[in-house]
C-alpha cells in the first residue's frame, strides 16, 4: 500500500540494510495507507512495474540512451567534469514549502513541524504570479489521498480544487503525495504513491492556471538514497531542468540500479517539459550534472560489476534548446 515519510531534502539517508528493504516492503503491502516503491522504465506497461521489480535478480537487458530530436546534438564523450561550475540560478517560480498538516481541511491546522502519529505531509505553493497561495496535503484513512485548496485570508482553507491526477484515478485503493517542487511557468512537479491494486509510483506536472495535471510516467526511486524521486536545477530565472528515475533493479544484496536516468527541460519554449535525455545504464547513472555555457555535462557510473565500475564523463550542446 502506500507510506506516508518525510523526504529527506539534505544529508539523504543512504539505502537501509536487507533487513530493512524486507521490513518496508513488508509494512508497505500489509499497512493502509501506507506509500510505496515501484521501479518501471517510465511507460505504463504493467509487466515490469510493481515493488517486486526490486527482487528481480536478472541482470538488465541493454539499454539505449534516447536524446530529443529538437537538441540536434549526441552525447559525447568528454573529459574532465567541470571542476569550477557555476552555482545555478534561482529560479523565480514561486516557493513550495513543506510543512504537516494536522486534520481534515476546511477544520485543519498547518504545521510547520510534523507530529509523529498525528500529521502527514503537506505542501504550500507561494509566489506564483496571479494565483492565490495553495495547499498540497495528504490525507489518512481507508482511503488516503491528496487534497488541494486555495488559501483565503487568515490562512483559512477557502476554495478547494479538484485533484484528478489521471483518468484511472477513481479505481485506485488509495493514493499520497510522495514530494513537490515549483516549475516555470506557473507549475508544479510531484511524485505520488498509489495503489491499482498494485503499489505504483508516477511523476505528474499540474498547470496550476489551468488546474490540469499531465502525467509525464511511472518513476522508482534513485536506489542510492532513500525517498529520493527527483531533483529540479533552475538554469536562467524562467527555466529549470529536472533529473528523475526509473526501472530500479536488484543486483545482489544491498545493490540496486536504475535502467534509466532522465532529464527533461521546462522552459518558456516548452512549458510541460521536454524529454532531453532519457539516459541507459549502458552509458552510466547519473551521480553529478550541471550546466555550463549551454553545455551539460554528465558524471556517470555503472556499477553493475562492483570489482570495475565503469565511469564515464559525457557532454550535450543544448544550445539549440536554451
Amino acid at each position: 500500500m502506500i507510506v506516508d515519510d518525510r523526504f529527506i531534502a539534505a544529508g539523504r539517508s543512504r539505502l537501509p540494510s536487507r533487513f530493512g528493504w524486507s521490513a518496508v516492503l513488508a509494512l508497505a503491502l500489509a499497512c493502509t495507507g501506507c506509500e510505496a516503491n515501484q521501479s518501471d522504465d517510465g511507460k505504463d506497461d504493467k509487466g515490469s512495474g510493481g515493488m517486486f521489480g526490486f527482487f528481480r535478480g536478472s541482470k538488465p537487458s541493454r539499454t539505449t540512451t534516447e536524446i530529443a530530436a529538437e537538441v540536434g546534438a549526441v552525447l559525447a564523450a568528454a573529459s574532465p567534469f567541470p571542476a569550477h561550475a557555476a552555482l545555478p540560478p534561482t529560479g523565480e517560480f514561486g516557493s513550495c514549502r513543506k510543512l504537516a498538516i494536522d486534520g481534515v481541511p476546511p477544520a485543519a491546522k498547518l504545521l510547520d513541524e510534523p507530529i509523529r502519529g498525528q500529521t502527514a505531509k503537506a505542501y504550500r505553493v507561494d509566489g506564483v504570479t496571479g494565483q492565490p497561495p495553495l495547499v498540497l496535503a495528504n490525507i489518512r484513512g481507508d482511503n488516503p489521498r491528496i487534497d488541494m485548496w486555495e488559501l483565503g485570508d487568515g490562512d483559512r482553507f477557502a476554495v478547494q480544487r479538484p485533484l484528478l491526477l489521471e483518468a484511472a484515478q477513481p479505481n485506485w485503493v488509495g493514493f499520497l503525495m510522495r514530494d513537490l517542487a515549483c516549475l516555470p511557468q506557473r507549475r508544479l512537479l510531484l511524485s505520488v504513491s498509489y495503489t491499482e491494486p498494485e503499489p505504483r509510483e508516477a511523476l505528474y506536472v499540474y498547470d496550476i492556471a489551468g488546474e490540469t495535471f499531465t502525467k509525464l510516467g511511472r518513476v522508482a526511486p534513485d536506489p542510492r538514497y532513500l525517498h529520493h524521486f527527483f531533483e529540479v536545477q533552475p538554469i536562467a530565472a524562467d527555466s529549470a531542468i529536472t533529473l528523475y528515475f526509473s526501472d530500479v533493479r536488484r543486483l545482489g544484496p544491498e545493490r540496486y540500479v536504475n535502467q534509466y536516468n532522465h532529464l527533461r527541460l521546462h522552459s518558456p519554449r516548452f512549458p510541460q517539459g521536454l524529454a532531453l535525455l532519457k539516459l541507459g545504464l549502458d552509458d552510466g547513472n547519473i551521480e553529478r550534472w550541471t550546466i555550463v555555457d549551454k553545455t551539460l555535462w554528465l558524471d556517470t557510473v555503472d556499477a553493475r560489476d562492483p570489482r570495475q565500475p565503469k565511469r564515464f564523463t559525457w557532454s550535450l550542446d543544448l544550445s539549440k534548446v536554451l
